[in-house]
């Protein structure tokens, strides 16, 4: 039997308001860069300048951009954001729980994690046994997409996804057979809390 191939699905690095990732985010992608499992097959980044430059960070010159790598933008969410901010901040929830307990935007998360998941599939396709693929994108996609992977909509406790953290596919052919967290290693220290404080 062909081992199977891994496609690791990383959040990008720290940005600012305007975007872009920040000098203490190309700093953490720095760090995380030095554990990486090289060699990659592909590497891919979503269209977001954060997701490019994580790449780049993670001292990739060699990646191609990928649309199927981006997130729904703020916009598909319309009026129901700041209702999933609000009810983040009152419940001291993070964004992907606050989408959970309102059930119109439930459906859209699994749109999105079905999406990631396609493209995952993809990936993996084209990469000979064994192989690894790397992949930069956002947790909007990577959450709900482990979610789905694992069968976990029911409400398992799950650790989120900061940035410069991800969640690695193993696949044989196109059924995925673990997933696993690709959490920010000993000594790093994360950019912030997964969870707001309580």
């Amino acid at each position: 039997m062909a081992r199977p191939c891994q496609v690791e699905v990383w959040r990008h690095a720290p940005r600012g308001p305007d975007g872009l990732v920040t000098p203490a985010g190309w700093a953490l992608a720095s760090r995380i860069a030095e554990t990486l499992r090289r060699p990659y097959a592909v590497v891919l980044a979503g269209t977001a300048p954060s997701c490019i430059q994580t790449a780049r960070a993670f001292g990739f010159s060699d990646y191609r951009v990928d649309a199927v790598f981006d997130s729904p933008a703020a916009e598909t969410l319309g009026d129901l954001l700041p209702k999933i901010q609000r009810a983040a901040e009152e419940r001291a929830l993070t964004l992907l729980e606050a989408f959970l307990r309102v059930p119109e935007t439930r459906e859209l998360l699994f749109e999105t994690g079905e999406r990631l998941l396609q493209a995952i599939r993809r990936v993996a396709e084209r990469l000979p046994a064994g192989a690894r693929a790397l992949a930069v994108t956002h947790a909007g996609s990577i959450e709900p997409a482990v979610l789905l992977a694992v069968g976990a909509y029911g409400g398992a406790p799950l650790e989120f996804i900061r940035e410069c953290e991800g969640a690695a596919f193993a696949l044989e052919g196109s059924e995925i057979v673990a997933v696993t967290s690709l959490p920010t290693p000993p000594g790093v220290a994360p950019h912030r809390p997964s969870r707001p404080p309580a």
